[in-house]
């Protein structure tokens, strides 16, 4: 079963997240190279790893995965072949990358609200709150010339469908 496919900026690969049929928890990030269908597992079968999704400039792909109960944003260097934690502080969720691919974007804790969209630099670092507490916010999504950002908000679980809207707002980093 194949979710979250992610397109590399060439066109010619896709990342997205597979689950063996019946196994619940247990999910891979994966590369399809669509010229020749060659399939390339870039996490194990003992992890449980989600929403991969791939930076504008084709070097990154950013991840989550389950670790010691809470989700963790992991970065995968296309060139090199390695992973690494990305360092935040609390979970992170729903990430993506802005146009330039120097920013994460995400949804995480952040003043003891879950589901706040934080930004942080791709090195990692403190994370600067885009929105506050009182609703989730979540499934973000940068536009393209960096202006504005798309995401899910809900005043409860999202998952639940009920309230939940879409919300555009700018992307003031400034």
């Amino acid at each position: 079963m194949a979710y979250e496919p992610s397109w590399s900026p060439d066109g010619k690969t896709v990342v997205f997240e597979s689950h063996p049929a019946g196994k619940e928890g247990h999910g891979a990030i994966v590369l399809l190279t669509i010229d020749n269908g060659a399939l390339v597992d870039l996490t194990g079968p003992d992890q449980d790893c989600r929403q991969p999704n791939w930076s504008p400039d084709g070097k990154w792909i950013i991840y989550q995965e389950h670790l010691r109960r809470s989700w963790a944003l992991c970065l995968y260097d296309v060139g090199a072949k390695t992973h690494r934690k990305l360092d935040i502080p609390g979970e992170g969720t729903d990430a993506t990358f802005s146009p330039d691919s120097k920013f994460v974007l995400y949804s995480g804790e952040h003043d003891d609200h879950d589901g706040v969209l934080l930004c942080v630099p791709i090195a990692g670092g403190k994370p600067r709150p885009l929105t506050h507490g009182g609703a989730y916010h979540g499934a973000p999504s940068w536009s393209p010339d960096g202006k504005w950002i798309a995401c899910e908000t809900s005043p409860k679980d999202p998952d639940g469908g009920r309230g939940t809207k879409l919300v555009v707002m700018p992307a003031s980093l400034g």
